[in-house]
Formats: structure tokens, sequence, C-alpha cells
């Protein structure tokens, strides 16, 4: 997998004349790397961290670190569930969109196996999620098709996390539960390869961010 992280950034004019196989695509947060130290468990809880955009864009892909007891991916059922939520007192407040992925990719970033593995996963959000410059967003995740069942897929920390504490709901409703002192590992990129759009389709902001990736 080629990780966004890892990619260096060029001007939007330069990939204009780059190899039209890849997709363009900007980077609009980065929560920071797998810690690969702990993790919040995310088949029977939801899973949240909160987020800003430096200009007013939208979003269309996520990319995240995931740890289990080496199990993964047999111990998944393929589904993934996202929420984009508003900003309500430094918890996730209404949601402003929602899906499920319609497409999952993985791969093995750090085998501490018989103990631990450590994977990235990113996914498309199957839509356009318009997000505003300035506002505080949750991001939650659910790898499970319901909450009846834990797995053991967990959610890694990473310790270069950003504004108010992850959090986490037991099931799909009730109160969420701040985790103290815990931040998630997570990017989220607008990618022209996933909503078919152009460079002079998104909203206007920092040009020099645009990059190569190869899903």
């Amino acid at each position: 997998m080629v990780n966004a992280r890892q990619i260096a950034f060029a001007l939007a004019g330069a990939l204009l004349i780059s190899a039209p196989a890849f997709p363009q695509a900007v980077l609009l947060f980065d929560n920071g790397p797998d810690s690969y130290d702990y993790g919040r468990e995310m088949t029977m809880w939801t899973q949240a961290d909160d987020f800003e955009v430096p200009f007013s864009t939208t979003a269309t892909r996520v990319e995240l670190s995931v740890g289990d007891y080496c199990v993964f991916p047999a111990n998944w059922d393929h589904h993934l569930r996202w929420w984009i939520h508003e900003d309500s007192g430094g918890l996730p407040g209404p949601v402003v969109a929602t899906g499920f992925a319609p497409e999952v990719w993985y791969t093995l970033d750090v085998d501490n196996c018989p103990t631990v593995a450590w994977w990235d996963v990113w996914f498309p959000l199957g839509q356009m999620v318009d997000l505003t410059v300035g506002v505080r967003y949750w991001l939650a995740i659910h790898m499970a098709a319901d909450w009846s069942i834990r797995d053991d897929i967990s959610w890694a920390d990473t310790s270069l996390g950003h504004f108010s504490d992850s959090a986490e709901q037991m099931g799909g409703t009730g109160p969420w539960t701040p985790h103290d002192g815990e931040d998630f590992s997570f990017m989220i990129s607008a990618v022209s390869d996933d909503t078919y759009l152009f460079v002079d389709e998104f909203a206007s902001g920092d040009a020099s961010i645009w990059s190569d990736i190869v899903p």
C-alpha cells in the first residue's frame, strides 16, 4: 500500500501532466500514525474521534489503523459503517452524514503475532461529504453489521492526536463516553477516483497538497 504520509506532495499543475491512471488526492486531516500500543474495540462498540479541515471541501475517503489478536480479517463480517457528526460539547452530536463503506481495503502493517497484528484499513465513503472550515466534526466507525458480538477488532491509538479525546458508544445508541487521554490514528482525504471529481471542482484551498495515491 502507498501510505499518504509517505508520499511527497506536489503542485496541482505538475500533477495535471502526470500519469492519468493515478487518482488525485487531497489529504484533509491526519490525526497521527499508529502508536502500536493500544486501541479500542469497534465491533461491540462504536468509536469516534474529532477533526477539522483546513478549508471548506468535500471528503470521500478514510484511512485508519486497526489492531487485533492475529485473527483479522477472518474475525470480521466485512461490514464497516461510518458516521460524520457535528461536535456537541466535546463529544459527537447530530449526524451530518452516514453510510456503509462500499469497499474496504486492508494491508498488514506490523506483525507481532502470536500476540497482536496491526493493519492499515482504508475505504471510500460512497458519497461526497461537505465539510466546512472552522467547524469541529467527529468521525465514528463501527466494523460489524450489528453490535451483538465482540470480535476484538480495535481502532488503534496515536500519540499525536488533536483536539478532544476520542469517545465510544456501547451498541448503536446511548450516551458517548470519552476516553481519558486517547486519540485514534486516522486520515481523511478527498480522492478524485472515489467520486469522479476533477481538480477544479473542489472548493478553493491550498493547491500544493495535491498528490498521487495508488489504492
